[in-house]
Parts: C-alpha cells; structure tokens; sequence
C-alpha cells in the first residue's frame, strides 16, 4: 500500500510538472518588429495592417514601423493596405524585419487576380490568369474595357473594328478555335455571365453588340483574364474569360472623384464628287458603252430635263450628304464618383 501511495504521488508530481511547462509553452510571445517601405520609392508607408489570422493584428505608423506579438516565431505575416497589394512574409524566427510593399498597378508575383472563389496572387493561383489593376482609368476618356486590354495580356489578341468612338474590340484568346461556334471569351461582371454573342445590330449600334460598352472604364477596380475557364465554367469558358469586378470602397474616409472632359470635332474638307447633271453624263457614256443609242438613252426618266415630268425632282436633287452628315460638333462628358463607409457598411 505505501510502494502504491508512492507511485501515485509520483505520477502526479510529474503530470504537473507537464502542465506547467505546456502552459509555459503556450504562453510564449513571440514580438516581431520593423519597418513597411514603398517597394518603388523606398518611403516609408503609413497605415499598413499586419495581421495573422485572428490571433494578432497591427498598423504601422508614420515612419512605417510596427510592432506585433506572435504565439510563434514560424509563422506567416499577411500585409494589406489601401493602394497596396497585399504580400505574406514568413517570419522565420527573425525579431526585426525590413518589408517592402508594392502599389497597385506594379506588375509584381505578388499581383493578385479575382477569381469566383476570392482573390488570390499570381504565385498560387493553379490557373493560367492574369490579373490588370485598372489604376489609369482616369486617363482613357474614350476607352472600353475590351479596348483597354489590347497589348495588356499575353495571348489575348484584342482587334479593335474601326475607329469609331466606343465600338470596342473583338477579343481572341489563345487564337481562334472554332470554324463555326463562337471563338469569343467568356465574360463576368461582378459574378454575372454577360451575353456576348452576336445577336445582330445596326448602324446606329455601330453594327455590333457589345456589352462591355455600358461599362465605364473609371468603374472598374481590376480586370482577371483566364486563358482557360473550362474547368470553372464548363464549355462556356473553352474560349477563356474574362472576370470585371467594379469598384469598391476601400476606405472608411468619404471620398469624392470629380473629373470634366470637353472637346470639339472640326468638318473636314468636302470630298470633290458629281453633282446630278454630272453624273448624268458620266451614266449616258456608260449606257453607250452598253450599245444603246442616243434616242434610247434620252427616253431613259432620269434623262429627262422636262420639268412637267412627275420624275423630273426625283433625278435632279442636289443634295449635299457631306453637309448633312459631317457637321462640328462639341462633347462633354462629367464624371462623379463618390465613395466611404464606416465600420458596419461600405457605400
């Protein structure tokens, strides 16, 4: 009975002992400090939020530096900042790290891409995407978004039809894959499939549908391409696609964008073309040429210079289209955009 009194204590003696060093264990801090610079001009940067998971969180200040306590000296850093794309640096048992941190719009393997499962960077994405940080926008009074991808993406091949004023461009990823069913990648706004099939159109509509061209180029945050989507998407992504998410509000500070664009369109020079008696003339030594005569040509209605023919105003108009059609004209275009929120919504 004593020897097992004995063990008893002894096992209890070393199980506390146990604990006790765990709960030590589990009570160690790790701090880890430093400095968050601008990866292009090396200045300090303010405001950066330096978090792991919801264990742990903190800002940098003025002179971009940090402090932050860690359970562990193997872990993970995530940086995310307005303006700024976001990075992971792993902490590695270093108490003072130097960070650097890009704007968006620096091309970078920390460029990150939205995808319908949230936003990941180009280094783990298992996908071939590429992903455009829309931070010119400002610039490209009379752009489309499909327009604004040409040269932007490898592989995408962005035609543009003609030079007329938001008619857009036809976009090709990886080349053209089909003879018969549509070569024209998928497109999602925001999560929503937009129809872009050619449904037909007119003159007015610049004889193609384009449903990009509702989309302002100033509203949109960031453009994904995936060159392709069938794994995603099935057969409607066997041409790739293309992932629009608008504008956010990333900062709780109300914010107001104010721009004006004005211009104006000059007529050109007149084209020298017949008038109605000229090609009258030009029409009757054709018709000889056809081996009619003289009598026949005459006896034609639009010949006739007899104005008590009912036809005779029908073949002698002179109007002039170039002065119809090819007038000055003045645009202007206002753009607001106003952005904020607080800590429940953002608007």
């Amino acid at each position: 009975m004593y020897n097992l009194r004995k063990i008893v204590a002894l096992s209890i003696a070393i199980t506390c002992c146990v604990f006790a060093k765990a709960q030590t264990e589990t009570n160690k801090v790790f701090t880890v400090t430093g400095t968050v610079v601008n990866a292009a001009t090396k200045k300090p940067v303010r405001g950066i939020r330096l978090t792991y998971k919801i264990f742990a969180a903190a800002l940098t200040d003025s002179a971009g530096k940090f402090s932050i306590k860690l359970p562990s000296d193997e872990l993970m850093l995530l940086l995310e900042g307005d303006g700024y794309q976001s990075k992971e640096v792993a902490v590695q048992g270093l108490n003072n790290l130097n960070i650097d941190i890009y704007p968006d719009g620096f091309s970078s393997m920390s460029d990150e891409a939205d995808l319908h499962t949230g936003r990941i960077t180009k280094t783990v994405s298992p996908y071939a995407v590429t992903g455009i940080q829309v931070t010119d926008g400002w610039n490209r009074n009379n752009e489309n978004p499909d327009a604004y991808l040409q040269g932007r993406v490898a592989g995408l091949n962005a035609v543009r039809r003609s030079g007329t004023q938001n008619i857009g461009a036809a976009l090709f990823l990886r080349g053209i894959n089909s003879l018969y069913a549509t070569n024209r990648p998928l497109i999602i706004v925001d999560g929503v499939i937009f129809n872009n099939n050619n449904v037909g159109g007119s003159i007015i509509s610049n004889n193609y549908t384009n449903p990009l061209s509702t989309i302002d180029i100033r509203d949109i945050d960031n453009i994904t391409v995936l060159k392709d989507a069938s794994s995603l998407y099935g057969t409607k992504g066997g041409n790739g696609a293309i992932i629009v998410t608008t504008i956010r509000a990333k900062e709780l500070g109300t914010k107001i964008d104010f721009a004006v664009y004005g211009g104006m369109n000059f007529m050109p020079k007149n084209l020298p073309v017949m008038k109605a008696g000229d090609y009258r003339e030009y029409l009757s030594e054709i018709l000889k040429t056809k081996g009619m005569s003289d009598a026949e040509i005459q006896s034609q209605p639009y010949m006739s210079d007899d104005k008590s023919n009912p036809l005779y105003y029908a073949y002698h108009n002179e109007t002039n289209w170039q002065d119809l059609v090819i007038q000055k004209a003045q645009t202007k275009n206002i753009y607001l955009k106003v952005t904020g929120g607080d800590n429940i919504a953002k608007y």
